[in-house]
């Protein structure tokens, strides 16, 4: 019988609940609770509608902005139980927990033990092999294939050049601590398929690819460079060619309608980070909202709130996905204020 995503939340909820109680807590349960996220919220009404915008509009806009406790744990009968019973019924959640620790056992290695070089000496590792014919550069990927729209959001700055997945699996991932590039693929396989939501688990891929070089809203340099046939090209650091390459190939065997829910969830993550973390995208929701606020007044509503113009235009991007700068200019728009600045 396959587990419900509800029903394995609820089994890991209160195993460690249990183990909590019993101050034996399993860290490899606890941190996978936390990426699961079990309290997270229902959709509202704005995020329904938005899923009917087209995903190429969406990726559009995008790109032509720049966007590129568990605490007080109850003691009651159930937890009390026996463990061993428990166990035998949970029995699927703990396949689970051992396919990841057959996939870190993979991402060593046969051996067991990574033996690449360290991750801070990779530039200087791969700046002595020469990749000719397995440079790619992503500019030349299709602009509706997943792989294209990927990429849109990696780090500003960094290149646009890469090495292929092929080329590098039968070489060391020092990021992964994996001996080859074909370790670090099985690594993301077995976890990937002891996975019940598939977009779901693609989007916590998904997060990891895009904060390559990421460092909280500025970026830092994780590029190489390599050697192309005997010239020099900046590139790309490895996991990000694995980590690519294994999420286009999964997202590529989705049904249609879980493809357009892991897009969706892309597209929400990246809005919201453009209204919320780019400047240019805070001055947009701001000067939204100031512009509508403004509105309002001359037209003789300065009663009207922020969020009875959001639940009447559950279209707009800046007032849903920029709601707290858009708040900020359209109050000011209906007292009759001078446009605000935007908050540092």
């Amino acid at each position: 019988m396959r587990l419900t995503e509800a029903k394995l939340k609820e089994i890991i909820r209160q195993e460690v609940e249990y183990r909590l109680i019993e101050s034996a807590i399993d860290d490899l349960i606890v941190e996978e609770l936390k990426k699961m996220g079990i309290n997270e919220g229902v959709e509202d009404d704005w995020k329904k509608k938005k899923k009917q915008l087209t995903r190429r509009k969406v990726l559009q806009f995008l790109v032509a902005a720049g966007a590129i406790g568990l605490g007080g744990a109850w003691v009651d009968s159930y937890i009390k139980a026996d463990a061993t019973e428990r166990r035998e019924m949970n029995s699927q959640w703990y396949d689970a927990v051992e396919a990841q620790k057959s996939a870190q056992k993979h991402a060593k290695g046969s051996s067991g033990a990574y033996e690449g070089p360290d991750f801070g000496d990779q530039g200087d590792y791969f700046s002595n092999l020469d990749f000719a014919g397995s440079i790619q550069d992503i500019k030349s990927l299709p602009e509706d294939s997943i792989g294209g729209q990927l990429s849109q959001f990696k780090v500003s700055g960094l290149p646009d050049l890469y090495i292929s997945a092929e080329a590098l699996l039968d070489k060391p991932i020092p990021k992964m601590k994996a001996n080859s590039g074909k370790d670090a693929l099985m690594f993301y396989q077995i976890k990937y398929q002891s996975a019940n939501n598939k977009p779901q688990a693609l989007m916590r891929l998904y997060k990891e690819l895009v904060g390559i070089g990421q460092v909280g809203y500025s970026g830092i340099d994780v590029a190489m460079v390599v050697n192309d046939g005997g010239r020099p090209v900046r590139v790309l650091p490895p996991e990000w060619s694995i980590l690519f390459h294994f999420i286009t190939q999964e997202a590529a065997n989705l049904s249609e309608s879980d493809l357009t829910d892991f897009q969706n969830q892309i597209y929400d993550t990246e809005l919201y980070r453009f209204y919320n973390t780019v400047g240019k995208g805070k001055q947009v929701a701001l000067d939204s909202g100031y512009d509508l606020g403004s509105r309002a007044l001359k037209s003789g509503r300065p009663d009207i709130t922020a969020e009875q113009y959001r639940q009447a235009y559950p279209d707009d991007l800046a007032a849903h996905q920029g709601k707290h700068f858009f708040d900020i200019g359209f109050v000011a728009g209906t007292a009759g204020e001078e446009k605000p600045k935007v908050p540092r």
